[in-house]
């Protein structure tokens, strides 16, 4: 959830033990943003968590575009977020609603701008083999 004024809860992340500044990001430096949206609530029916939390040898079979319109983004959303994106001039790669998923790509200067971040470069170590793995909470 946004918390005015400040960052989202949920996207504090630690930085890799010996990280660095390493100046700032190239501004012409092409990016690609994944955004997550809220699951539709406008649809009757069981919650999500209920549908998962029931025995699947008891819940009716669900085709992949019945679980879209479920449990997706609702189209509003969607199309909101698309032109939120596309007004910072992203071009819009994929709109995926059943994962409730927008992928979009723009360069650095308009993702801080659209965004109201300062993006920057860091060196790290890399981890010893077989410790390896993406960044805390995801």
């Amino acid at each position: 959830m946004y918390r005015p004024g400040g960052q989202p809860s949920g996207t504090d992340r630690t930085q890799p033990a010996g990280a660095r500044r390493a100046g700032p990001a190239d501004p012409r430096q092409q990016v690609t943003i994944r955004v997550v949206l809220r699951r539709r609530t406008d649809v009757p029916g069981p919650s999500i968590e209920a549908h998962l939390n029931t025995d699947p040898r008891h819940r009716a079979a669900m085709s992949a575009d019945e679980h879209a319109a479920r449990f997706g983004a609702a189209p509003g959303d969607l199309d909101a977020v698309a032109g939120f994106l596309r007004s910072g001039g992203l071009t819009i790669d994929e709109i995926h609603p059943a994962s409730r998923m927008i992928t979009a790509t723009g360069t650095a200067t308009q993702l801080a701008g659209l965004f109201s971040v300062t993006l920057r470069r860091y060196r790290a170590p890399l981890p010893p083999a077989g410790k390896r793995h993406g960044r805390p909470g995801t």
